[in-house]
């Protein structure tokens, strides 16, 4: 896959966000993270990771390298792409988050890291036997909060899809996005509407749910 895909397609995701939002409500870090309040908090005192979403600075080809040693395989050419633009995200008060590289664990208000990429990858592991594939054949790199939650996973053989499943399960497959260019185009798309109609419902507490559970009519009604 062209690098150039996953950086258009990550464009496109800074700008339907921003537009979900008011200017005066983003907030960047020196490190290149960008922090987006909600319309109805701007101007508030909102609490620490109280903000609608967070998109976590770049990585460089060392803190890759980093990364793939702690998980303990070579990760996808598209999710190297994407990591050269962020260090992962999480959207819509945590509805859906991308992990990453957990460069440090201090408790600052201004260190703002996503969820490690270890975790179901070397730590809680999908349970033997739940799913389609062996651990090695993927790489699982994001998660959606939504009721007992859900976790999404790129094949390492074959086309390179995205695979969405079961928390701590390898299947069943609930959606598949052919890359994760389409799925980064067909996920924000879909949760900014989602989120223009529904609003005073989504919360830390309240989140998106994922594709599979929405209702496609109301939900582009």
């Amino acid at each position: 896959m062209n690098a150039s895909v996953i950086r258009e397609a990550f464009a496109e995701l800074i700008h339907a966000l921003s537009n979900s939002v008011v200017e005066s409500g983003v907030v960047s870090l020196a490190d290149g993270t960008l922090l987006m309040k909600a319309p109805a908090i701007v101007g508030k005192n909102a609490p620490t990771r109280g903000y609608l979403h967070e998109i976590y600075g770049p990585l460089d080809e060392q803190d890759i390298e980093r990364m793939q040693n702690l998980i303990g395989r070579e990760l996808p050419i598209q999710l190297r792409q994407l990591f050269l633009e962020c260090n992962g995200f999480s959207l819509f008060f945590g509805s859906l988050s991308i992990g990453g590289y957990v460069k440090s664990f201090s408790r600052s208000s201004e260190n703002y890291s996503p969820i490690s990429l270890e975790y179901g990858n070397t730590k809680e592991l999908p349970e033997e036997g739940s799913g389609l594939t062996e651990s090695g054949d993927q790489v699982r790199f994001g998660f959606y909060s939504y009721g007992d939650g859900f976790t999404l996973a790129i094949n390492l053989r074959g086309s390179g899809e995205v695979l969405l499943t079961p928390q701590h399960k390898k299947g069943p497959v609930f959606f598949r996005w052919s890359s994760l260019a389409e799925f980064l185009r067909f996920e924000i798309s879909r949760m900014v509407h989602y989120y223009s109609k529904n609003e005073e419902t989504i919360s830390l507490f309240s989140s998106i749910p994922p594709p599979h559970l929405c209702n496609q009519d109301r939900m582009l009604s």
